[in-house]
This record gives structure tokens, sequence and C-alpha cells, in this order.
């Protein structure tokens, strides 16, 4: 009896895995995006590359660009049970924005080859990675259509420090930031952390600096605090990050990016 329970248990949720649709979107490039379902926001930060579980049929799919226009596209699709693979893809140059079926380049590319079945295969393993958390700005919460601006709007990364004067983080506020950094256990966390605390507030030099040597490989010190350069308030002592490092190398590339941005 308790076999017969078990095996229809198994049955269940295979069935139900098999009713739910998969939306997979991924950037073409390296573009940081949100995505909304019929107004719904499906990521908190914007990402590379969204996955969410859905039900099957009609809804409507708005993506929005982490960028300063705040590019915006909205196409109506019908999910499918299993995996739906959608791309976006970004011209900076026109501020076009396109979203595509991924399912749509494999076919064009299997008719090119000749092998239409395999192509298919190639092209939707190769949309099938998981969501990676990325960094970047808070998202624009319940307004993902620019041309209706929302004051005030508390997703919308802080600006870089200008004549309105930047206010820095609380000291309170920065404790519990290094600590959750220190806390993380994989150099990966520490660098999703520090990126998405930094992207909220303003610091200072010597508050980077103290980030910064939290990871313990240089050349993650040296990718966080190119980052957290438009956060910083003064960006004058940048050169003062110098001391962090150890290799002349590493210094080097940090002073030719400080000079790129000047």
């Amino acid at each position: 009896m308790k076999k017969i329970i078990t095996t229809s248990l198994l049955l269940l949720c295979v069935l139900f895995s098999f009713a739910q649709a998969t939306l997979n979107v991924t950037a073409e490039q390296s573009e940081h995006f949100w995505v909304y379902v019929n107004g719904a926001l499906q990521n908190e930060f914007a990402s590379q590359s969204v996955t969410s579980n859905l039900a099957p049929g009609e809804c409507s799919i708005t993506v929005t660009m982490d960028n300063s226009e705040r590019s915006t596209i909205t196409s109506n699709v019908t999910l499918q049970q299993g995996r739906n693979n959608y791309i976006v893809s970004y011209q900076p140059q026109t501020s076009s924005i396109f979203f595509r079926s991924a399912a749509e380049d494999a076919k064009a590319a299997g008719a090119m080859i000749g092998a239409f079945g395999q192509m298919v295969h190639q092209m939707n393993e190769m949309y099938e990675a998981d969501v990676n958390r990325p960094v970047g700005g808070n998202p624009p919460h319940g307004n993902p259509h620019p041309g209706h601006p929302q004051p005030g709007n508390p997703g919308t990364p802080p600006p870089p420090p200008g004549a309105h004067g930047p206010v820095p983080c609380p000291p309170s506020e920065f404790m519990e930031i290094k600590q959750l950094v220190r806390s993380a256990d994989f150099e990966n966390d520490k660098m999703n952390i520090a990126k998405q605390a930094t992207s909220a507030h303003y610091f200072y030099v010597d508050q980077i600096a103290d980030i910064a040597r939290l990871f313990d490989f240089e050349h993650n010190k040296l990718e966080y605090v190119k980052f957290a350069y438009d956060y910083c308030i003064d960006r004058n002592l940048y050169y003062k990050l110098n001391g962090i490092f150890e290799f002349s190398s590493s210094k080097d590339e940090l002073n030719d990016f400080i000079n790129s941005r000047r």
C-alpha cells in the first residue's frame, strides 16, 4: 500500500513539472535587464539571464534595460510546456532593443547547414544555463515603461556625484555591509553582495578600500574597486587605493582605469 502511494505521488510530481512552462530570457551580449511578466517583476536585480517557472499560455513580457534611458520592449507570447528560450539584444548606437525567440534562431541556422534537428538541439542547449544573480542597479519597481517616470523612484541607482551632493553611507549600515561581505563563503558571493550594496550607496575611498580588502584574491579586489568608482564621493583620492594591491601590474591597471575615467 505504501509503495502504491509513493508511486502515485511521484507520478503527480512528474505530471506537475511537465505542466509548467519555463521562461528563460538571455542577453545576446553582456546587457543587464529586468523582466516583467504580465506586469510582475521576475528578477530583483538587473541580470544577464532570467529564468521563471510560469503557467503555460498567453502572456505579456516586458524587458527593461539597465541603462540611463531604461529602454523597454513589450511582446505578447504564448508559453508552451517545457522550456521557452528568448534572446534580448540592445544596440546603444540607435537605442534599439530586440526580443526574439531562440527557437527561431535555431530554425534559421538549421536551414543554412541542412541539419534542422541538430541545430535546434544545439541552440536550446546554448540558452539553458540557469540564472546567475547579477549585478547592477536596482529595478525600476512598478514602472517598467519609459515615458512615464516616477519621481524619486527608490529602484533607480544613485546618479554620479554632482551638484546636489551625494549622501554617504551611514557608518552603522556600512558596518552591516562589511559583515555581510565578510561572512560569505565564496569569492563570487562576496562580489555579488559587495556590488549590490555599493550600487545602492555612496562610499568614500577609505570605505571602498575596506570592502576591497575583504577579498582574498587580487584580481577580485581590482574588479570591485573599478565597479565602485561610479559610487565614490571623493574620486580625486582614488589613487589611494593603490595601497591595497601587492602587485605592480594591478596598480598599473588601476591607474590606467582612473585616467580613462577622467
